[in-house]
């Protein structure tokens, strides 16, 4: 039993080590002047930007709706079976 607590005793003090430094580095106060923010550009991912790509979206949608509603073989007032 002592030989297991003397091995362990270097892992031990490794540990406490270690944890003292990430306390400190957490309950530091923060720094006077913070890191300077870059300037970011709008992402334009698709061509037109949000208004058109939400309007596409939106008009599928509702083709997709309209489509579903008319198709045959389907009672018009159920949409979805639960």
């Amino acid at each position: 039993m002592v030989v297991v607590a003397v091995l362990l005793l270097p892992f031990v003090g490794g540990l406490l080590l270690i944890m003292d430094r990430i306390e400190d580095r957490v309950s530091a106060p923060a720094p006077a002047r913070g890191r300077p923010a870059r300037h970011r550009g709008h992402l334009r991912l698709i061509p037109g930007g949000r208004r058109t790509a939400g309007a596409a979206a939106a008009r599928e949608a509702r083709e997709e709706r309209d489509a579903a509603a008319h198709a045959p073989g389907q009672d018009p007032g159920r949409r979805h079976a639960a």
